[in-house]
């Protein structure tokens, strides 16, 4: 097998060497070229105002053309090229791309549109139409990349993806969406076949229902810098995600009663939440369903202080990476994770209580990052008690520390005595409607033993005929 390789190289590097000699016409102009596997023309900086013009020869090798830092406010059709692989227009002011203006470039596999000044009209029906197909009828481009991103586009209408079946990666990250309609996400879900979704700063705060129900072979998603309140409910259902990155976002809380938790999708591997300002809770189940899970980050978050011990009741068993660093963390339970199976954790930078509730830490899961990642070990430091403040635990731990138990725990961390608050409250509503019962009831005895009740009353009726006689007399008299 490896010599098959060195084979192919060696005759790759043979072609390229043998058509050096054969270069784009654009190298005799102002344009570097530059060797190397592709063979590049860079076109930088040189104050184009149109597409200079290109022969239409077939080179026998790979190459990428740079059109970047110009001032190409159009983009006419290209020649046909056979071998051209990249195409770069970066930092122009494009107004315009004609109908068709990749067709002819049969093997063109990236294309970068990156601030650009773009808006969602230069995506008009035909201009990334392809060569048509004769067998069924379709013109995709070949496009396997496209990058869009620092652009301003808004909206898009209902087919500026149609021909992009062959799309895997799209960045249209940097875009004032605000939010998207009914023809922006009807021109998302065109996009079949990509795999590599960048969302990242469209300034959205929610995702339409079924937005991502046709992506089914989307494997990464990033949708970090937007301004989503709660987890979008949408990302638990793309069954074909592995890896999530929701950084920068105003979430406070994960949390099932919230309905801002993950329950899913299934397939999901990698899990990104940094730096969240406003994130300071991570609650029971919030993590329910993630059977794959293997690497989550959630670092950077200078609010969280309170994670759940069964924030991961139902997910991850198969964790092998576990980030917690620079948060504001100070207790950590043992039953959060099963900590010995870890390859690698990282729980530096935290405000860490160094008492009796952190014993377990400096057992096993210390020791293995002692022996296999000691640079994850050097910045876990205690800010209480006060006798160990800015000491490192593993320090502490090495030298015998006696990490004794409060004697009277402070509440330093609001959720940290939910539990036993929720109890004292129900233990006391019960005595006291106990106690109100047991009153009435002996209240109830009593009346019935000293005649408030059941007793009847002997009277006899006055005879007033005599008496008003004797009245009478008494008043003449």
């Amino acid at each position: 097998m490896a010599w098959l390789l060195i084979t192919a190289l060696l005759v790759r590097l043979f072609a390229h060497s043998g058509a050096s000699m054969i270069e784009p016409d654009l190298c005799s102009t102002s344009c570097e070229c530059l060797q190397g596997l592709p063979f590049v023309v860079e076109c930088k900086n040189d104050d184009l105002s149109q597409i200079p013009h290109l022969e239409a020869e077939p080179y026998p090798f790979e190459w990428a053309l740079f059109f970047d830092v110009n001032k190409i406010s159009k983009i006419t059709a290209m020649p046909t090229t056979d071998n051209l692989i990249l195409l770069s227009f970066n930092d122009n002011p494009i107004l315009e791309i004609e109908d068709m203006a990749f067709a002819n470039l049969t093997k063109l596999r990236r294309l970068t549109l990156k601030q650009c000044s773009l808006t969602g009209d230069v995506f008009t029906l035909d201009a990334f139409k392809g060569p048509r197909n004769e067998e069924d009828g379709a013109d995709p481009l070949p496009l396997e990349y496209l990058d869009v991103s620092h652009n301003d586009i808004q909206s898009l209408g209902d087919h500026a993806f149609r021909h992009f079946d062959n799309l895997k990666t799209l960045i249209i990250s940097d875009n004032p969406f605000h939010d998207f309609d009914d023809t922006t996400s009807k021109a998302f879900g065109e996009l079949i076949g990509v795999q590599t979704l960048d969302l990242s700063r469209v300034q959205i705060k929610r995702i339409p229902e079924k937005f991502f129900s046709r992506m089914r072979q989307l494997k990464e998603l990033i949708l970090a810098g937007n301004n989503f309140m709660v987890v979008p409910d949408e990302v638990n259902y793309i069954q074909s995600l592995e890896r999530l990155v929701l950084d920068n976002n105003p979430i406070k809380v994960l949390s099932k009663n919230d309905k801002s938790y993950f329950h899913g999708p299934s397939q999901l591997s990698q899990l990104h939440l940094s730096y969240m300002p406003d994130l300071n809770k991570i609650d029971a189940e919030a993590f329910y369903n993630l059977d794959n899970l293997k690497v989550v980050t959630i670092s950077y978050n200078p609010n969280l202080n309170f994670i759940h011990k069964m924030a991961f009741a139902s997910s991850g068993i198969h964790l092998k990476k576990v980030h917690l660093n620079n948060n504001n963390l100070a207790v950590l339970d043992n039953e959060l994770l099963d900590w010995a199976a870890l390859e690698e954790i990282d729980i530096q930078n935290n405000p860490w209580v160094c008492d009796c509730r952190i014993v377990w830490f400096t057992k096993e899961p210390l020791e293995n990052l002692n022996a296999n990642k000691p640079q994850l070990t050097e910045y876990i430091i205690c800010a209480k008690p006060n006798d160990a403040t800015g000491q490192s635990l593993p320090y502490l731990a090495s030298h015998d520390y006696a990490f004794k138990c409060p004697e009277i725990e402070k509440v330093t961390n609001p959720y940290y005595y939910g539990p036993l608050i929720v109890t004292t409250i129900f233990v006391g509503a019960l005595l006291l409607l106990s106690a109100t019962v047991l009153c009435t009831y002996v209240l109830y005895q009593k009346s019935r033993s000293s005649g408030f009740s059941g007793t009847t009353v002997q009277y006899r009726r006055a005879d007033f005929s005599n008496n008003l006689e004797s009245i009478a007399e008494n008043v003449y008299a």
